[in-house]
């Protein structure tokens, strides 16, 4: 890092050219060669420190700020009820397109037509496992509709 050596404006001492480093961290000085601290009004030592109007600010921003992000964050049994949902739509493919392959495999011994029908009824497993993925899917979605039109009813008696 290069610094610049100037004199201090009012002190007449050198600082570089505003900062003053003790190796392990720097430190921010104004004009006068007082020590800044994160942008605020100094106290006693010159150092900064808010004043009671900023930290009430500060402070009603805070829970301003919490109370955005409880209404928006989802309780939690519903990002498990969703983890659980994709955990079970991935062993139902999974499971399907292993008892095709099983299916075909066996089949494959008895014809002897390896490895035919285990490629033929591992794709149809597949097509059976997102076919039910489908099926699934769309009625949580009915669900999840329902409870949504539900809760709008609701709120529109209570207007």
């Amino acid at each position: 890092m290069i610094v610049i050596p100037r004199c201090g404006a009012a002190s007449g001492r050198l600082t570089f050219a505003g900062w003053a480093s003790n190796g392990a961290s720097l430190r921010r000085f104004d004009r006068r060669g007082a020590f800044v601290h994160a942008g605020f009004g100094t106290d006693f030592a010159g150092s900064v420190l808010p004043d009671a109007d900023q930290k009430a600010d500060l402070d009603a921003l805070g829970a301003r700020l919490a109370a955005a992000q409880a209404k928006h964050t989802p309780p939690r049994e519903v990002a498990q009820r969703a983890l659980a949902s994709g955990t079970r739509y991935a062993v139902e493919i999974a499971v399907a397109t292993m008892v095709g392959f099983a299916i075909g495999w066996q089949l494959d011994s008895w014809f002897g037509t390896k490895p035919w029908m285990a490629i033929l009824f591992l794709m149809l497993g597949l097509a059976a496992g997102f076919t039910n993925l489908m099926r699934a899917v769309n009625r949580e979605a009915a669900a999840v509709k329902a409870d949504q039109a539900a809760a709008q009813a609701q709120r529109q008696e209570g207007e």
